[in-house]
């Protein structure tokens, strides 16, 4: 029994509710389960979210495991030596560190979350959530990173970017009904 198609429906199609097209099974680049419609085939737009799902993903292990307390960048921001503020606040880094492990764990459940909605992209009311989502992520995080003119600004600009490309190209693809436009 392939547990990747509905309850009763052939090897390759089986009928929509929605419409008497017959509907065929493919993969999409993160494995997932897709409905071709015909004359349709995976868009550049969910790639690109995907890629973001995965750097999302990537960007809170690093966090989580990876990332010391303290950047150099944060001491030329607030005007101290590390040794003055190691000295002014010793358990600073520690409770930095968990600060990051939670942050890292929310920046590691949008990016699964993101590669979860990438499937269901064409429906408006996830479109709309993936907007948000990106700019409460990726949007609001390289804004900051500019205000505070980190060394990494340019860098985490281009998630930014490309979580907009996408998103963009998606809007134009479909209809509000959520149905493809080409």
């Amino acid at each position: 029994m392939d547990v990747n198609r509905p309850v009763g429906a052939t090897a390759h199609t089986f009928k929509h509710a929605d419409s008497s097209d017959a509907m065929k099974w493919s993969r999409g680049p993160i494995g997932e389960r897709m409905i071709d419609r015909p004359g349709s085939t995976w868009r550049v737009e969910s790639a690109l979210l995907a890629a973001c799902g995965a750097w999302l993903v990537g960007l809170g292990l690093y966090f989580i495991f990876v990332r010391p307390a303290l950047l150099p960048e944060d001491f030329r921001y607030v005007g101290i030596t590390q040794q003055a503020l190691i000295q002014a606040a010793p358990g600073l880094q520690r409770w930095l560190q968990r600060v990051f492990t939670v942050m890292g764990g929310f920046m590691l459940g949008t990016g699964v979350l993101t590669l979860c909605l990438v499937r269901a992209m064409p429906q408006r009311p996830m479109r709309i959530g993936l907007w948000l989502a990106g700019f409460l992520t990726v949007g609001l995080m390289s804004a900051v990173n500019f205000m505070i003119g980190s060394d990494f600004r340019w860098i985490l600009l281009v998630p930014a970017l490309v979580w907009l490309a996408a998103l963009s190209m998606a809007s134009r693809r479909y209809h509000p009904s959520g149905h493809a436009l080409d």
